[in-house]
């Protein structure tokens, strides 16, 4: 019997956990597979009902389950709390009790619904990445972390710190994830400004050679975060690995052709953008259009990350 744990959590998490529930229910009918449903509390609910964001018999439960099917945590009724008793602590909890260090986060885009997305067509249609984010180091469990008063004035800290295991075992998850899609991983990172990036770079580069049939290529976050709107859909699967300055972990997406990254900016017309901002800002809209067209063709590579 495979016992599965069920956090429908808080706001919309309660609808959606029932609804995964019935598809499970549907699966293990046409495969013959034997489930037992178990439920607990986290978040908000766990909260109101037992004072605790996530308590240690919920924990002790998750441990003897086969599976945990968490919904969602948090909620305005509980945003007036402290930062150690918020429901999202219940969130974190679970995910370093249970050494949850890897996040995959698929995004494929179903052409019946190009149309319903924010995005224009042409740059949404043919989406499908996938996004390894790093869950238990980083800025959201380092110490020392805390309020204080310094020189008569509120002070706060929070720490990002991550050591080379930590590292070297979400990178395996990329690199272990690009082998079964289109072979590319691309590290998005902050080093030009983060000592723990620097390191991130350094580390994931010592991995890949591990892996001689995937690329690796490295983008700035910063950048990352304009390709993902403007070249979301251009190019083919592949695998990425984010170490950022926004989530501080992790992640895939979509990276540039080397010939879009390398080539000189000779004018604004005919630039291959190396996807600064501040470039962007300088070309008007027809510029921009022109553009567009012509790194699309340029970015059409033949053959996705960590955050």
């Amino acid at each position: 019997m495979n016992r599965i744990l069920l956090l429908p959590g808080d706001g919309i998490g309660p609808e959606v956990t029932r609804e995964a529930r019935r598809v499970l229910e549907a699966a293990a009918g046409r495969f013959d597979l034997k489930l037992e449903f178990e439920e607990g509390l986290i978040g908000g609910a766990a909260i109101d009902a037992e004072g605790t964001p996530l308590s240690d018999a919920v924990v002790e439960t998750a441990r003897q389950c086969r599976a945990v099917l968490m919904g969602a945590v948090g909620g305005p009724k509980w945003d007036a709390l402290g930062v150690d008793v918020r429901p999202e602590k219940g969130l974190l909890r679970i995910r370093k009790e249970l050494g949850l260090f890897a996040n995959l986060r698929p995004a494929r885009m179903v052409p019946a619904l190009v149309g319903a997305s924010s995005l224009k067509p042409e740059v949404v249609a043919g989406l499908d990445l996938l996004v390894v984010r790093e869950l238990t180091g980083g800025i959201y469990f380092g110490e020392p972390r805390g309020r204080s008063e310094v020189a008569g004035r509120r002070s706060a800290c929070n720490t990002m710190v991550y050591d080379e295991d930590e590292i070297v075992r979400i990178s395996k998850v990329a690199f272990e994830s690009a082998r079964k899609r289109r072979g590319e991983v691309t590290h998005v990172h902050k080093a030009n400004v983060l000592d723990v990036s620097q390191l991130w770079v350094e580390v994931v580069e010592e991995v890949a050679k591990e892996y001689s049939d995937v690329t690796l290529s490295h983008q700035l976050v910063d950048s990352m975060a304009m390709l993902l709107l403007r070249d979301s859909g251009c190019c083919p699967p592949r695998a990425s690995v984010r170490a950022g300055s926004v989530c501080t972990n992790q992640c895939t997406a979509r990276r540039p052709t080397s010939r879009a990254r390398t080539r000189p900016i000779r004018s604004r017309r005919s630039c291959r953008l190396r996807c600064c901002s501040n470039i962007l800002s300088t070309r008007s809209p027809r510029q921009r259009r022109c553009g567009t067209r012509s790194r699309r063709r340029s970015q059409m590579v033949t053959a996705p990350g960590i955050s």
